[in-house]
């Protein structure tokens, strides 16, 4: 991948992937929930939305088919690097901070574009069919988000696209998710300009973090240092949604909770950008060092 695109395509797979999923998931329970309506969706429409899921699964065969190896490994029989050195020495901090940052970015898409099926259907009460057009409609304002707040890391950075969102979260996503549960799901479009604005600004925050994961490892930690980071953080942040509902006895306690957690995972995700580097241009740097090493080394 050009160096000029890493941050486009960081929002494009990370976020931007996460938001072209869940369009799809809604087009496919607009569709389903038209055919089989009322009872008939409780015996066999999520039966159809299920083996649905099938697809994507075969889908990602062919893509993993096609995709070609990263030029820093193609060809080369390197030693693998034990997974100790992720969990010693610099190699630990370094560890912490992105699963700090994985997880509070993976906690505010859970608890924002996650949640919101729950939040409309149940504490809102907006109607099914309105409530698929709003889901599709939040999923594709996730996907531009996603594009541009990754192009913007390439102009001003990574730590500073993602501490920028990050701190307009902090007050903007509790207030977006008390607005949508105080509208009312009889006030369509203003809860779908609601979701939408939510659901932009928090898939934003961490579209960059793919890249940024990337460049924060050397060579010979890189896939797996980001793998443990990104999935241990995001598993951790897909918890958050789980114990918003364990928190909340009644429906008309879950906006408070889920706005409290909104601004503790927010939280998290800034004090862990904070105290991170700038990683743009690290990938280049390490290569530069590398191919000028080898010019220098002795045959």
């Amino acid at each position: 991948m050009g160096a000029r695109r890493r941050g486009l395509m960081s929002g494009l797979i990370g976020a931007g992937g996460a938001g072209l999923g869940a369009a799809l998931a809604s087009l496919a329970y607009i569709v389903v929930s038209a055919i089989f309506t009322g009872p008939a969706f409780d015996q066999w429409g999520w039966r159809v939305l299920f083996f649905c899921g099938l697809l994507s699964a075969l889908l990602s065969l062919f893509v993993l088919r096609k995709v070609e190896e990263s030029p820093e490994f193609e060809g080369k029989r390197q030693a693998p690097v034990p997974f100790r050195e992720l969990v010693r020495g610099r190699g630990k901090k370094i560890l912490a901070l992105n699963i700090a940052v994985a997880a509070g970015g993976g906690a505010q898409y859970y608890l924002t574009s996650g949640y919101l099926p729950t939040l409309l259907g149940e504490v809102v009460g907006v109607p099914a069919g309105a409530r698929g057009i709003i889901l599709l409609v939040s999923s594709v304002v996730v996907i531009g988000a996603a594009i541009g707040a990754g192009e913007l890391s390439e102009r001003l950075g990574r730590r500073r696209t993602m501490l920028g969102f990050g701190l307009v979260n902090l007050v903007a996503l509790p207030s977006l998710t008390w607005g949508i549960a105080s509208v009312g799901g009889g006030h369509g479009v203003v809860v779908a300009l609601l979701c939408a604005v939510m659901v932009m600004l928090s898939n934003a925050a961490y579209a960059p973090l793919m890249i940024f994961l990337n460049e924060r490892y050397p060579t010979g930690l890189r896939a797996r240092g980001t793998a443990v980071s990104w999935n241990l953080g995001f598993m951790l942040g897909g918890l958050m949604p789980t114990l918003v509902s364990l928190l909340s006895p009644e429906l008309s306690d879950v906006p408070s909770r889920l706005a409290l957690f909104l601004v503790g995972a927010t939280l998290v995700f800034v004090v862990a950008i904070w105290a991170a580097p700038e990683t743009r241009g690290a990938l280049d740097r390490e290569r530069h060092a590398r191919t000028v090493t080898d010019e220098t080394t002795p045959a």
